[in-house]
């Protein structure tokens, strides 16, 4: 296991680039999502979307799982996406 400095996340180098496992991870979650919008665990692409810094996207995401159902997740991915926001200097 490597830790990324950018954003603090482990990734294991045998298994690709950060980076690369993002981009897959968001395709499957988008057909997931794409197959049944209203599944709340395909939501779970905030995480890959904040990964890849595209934060926008991760709230906007997390918005939209908050109107199918309000869970305790919500509240945690919110404040992981809200704490790399904060890490990389863009926290209001």
């Amino acid at each position: 296991m490597c830790f990324d400095d950018e954003l603090g996340s482990f990734g294991a180098p045998e298994l690709g680039s950060p980076r690369l496992r993002d981009d897959r991870a968001i395709a499957q979650f988008n057909g997931g999502l794409a197959a049944e919008p209203g599944f709340t665990r395909a939501h779970m692409i905030v995480y890959a979307y904040a990964q890849k810094g595209m934060f926008t996207e991760a709230l906007a995401e997390l918005w939209k799982c908050r109107e199918i159902a309000e869970t305790p997740w919500n509240w945690g991915m919110e404040a992981y996406v809200q704490e790399l926001l904060r890490r990389v200097g863009l926290a209001n």
